[in-house]
């Protein structure tokens, strides 16, 4: 399994220190497909990184193509991320298919709902309903890459998904020292679970830490995935657990 880094360019310098390769979280494109850059400087980078939720104009794809092309190319990177969001987006889906010829061999990596075909759909690792394998599973034969995400969330009895909140790892650390839960492990979830009281509602709180972030990567590379995204805001203090054996932090 490959291990990405992403990180912002203030975080760079940190995240070499892993010796884990960088994706670069320093691009956005407007509305219109004007592609921004972010000024500070950063500490390498292998991936290209860019926000394209905003991009909604088909006709000016092309032209947005081209600039990121020209910026992977310049700047010595080897592949590019597009980060769409969750839903369908016509003017991403016509990105993907105009940026992919010029991609040559380097890989790109795009929300799945707008992945063209030859790009690497991104499969995201927070489940909170079904199975973390059938989720993988319904990518069938396309080529995938895994969105790691540090499932942090809390829900009232009976749990329904508009009643959940995300948890900050201090509340997470407050409800576990507060009310000592037994926590167990959810192993079609691939997450950490446990039930708290106050009165007569009782919460559920379901979540990841290093030892569920490897089993989740242990699945995926089991089924053939062999490329994971990494996000050093959310996994800083546990990227210890994640590394490869023999390489530590």
């Amino acid at each position: 399994m490959k291990l990405y880094l992403a990180a912002g360019p203030e975080n760079t310098a940190d995240g070499a220190k892993t010796g884990l390769p960088l994706a670069v979280l320093g691009w956005r494109a407007e509305k219109s497909g004007r592609l921004l850059c972010r000024s500070e400087p950063f500490c390498g980078g292998e991936i290209l990184c860019a926000d394209i939720r905003e991009f909604a104009v088909p006709r000016n794809a092309a032209a947005l193509a081209g600039a990121l092309l020209a910026e992977m190319r310049g700047r010595g990177m080897r592949g590019i991320l597009l980060d769409s969001g969750g839903r369908e987006n016509p003017a991403a889906k016509m990105l993907g298919r105009l940026l992919l010829p010029g991609m040559e061999s380097a890989p790109l990596y795009m929300t799945a709902a707008n992945a063209p075909d030859g790009a690497f759909a991104l499969a995201e690792t927070a489940v909170t309903q079904g199975t973390l394998s059938a989720k993988l599973q319904r990518y069938g034969g396309r080529r995938t890459a895994l969105d790691m995400q540090r499932l942090c969330r809390e829900y009232l009895l009976p749990a329904k998904n508009e009643n959940g909140r995300d948890l900050s790892r201090e509340e997470l650390r407050e409800r576990l020292h507060r009310f000592r839960p037994a926590v167990h492990f959810s192993r079609e979830l691939c997450a950490h679970y446990f039930t708290w009281s106050r009165g007569r509602e009782t919460y559920f709180v379901l979540f990841d830490d290093g030892v569920s972030l490897r089993r989740k990567l242990h699945l995926a590379s089991s089924m053939g995935i062999e490329t994971a995204f990494l996000l050093w805001t959310e996994v800083r203090d546990i990227i210890g657990e994640l590394l490869p054996p023999g390489r530590s932090f």
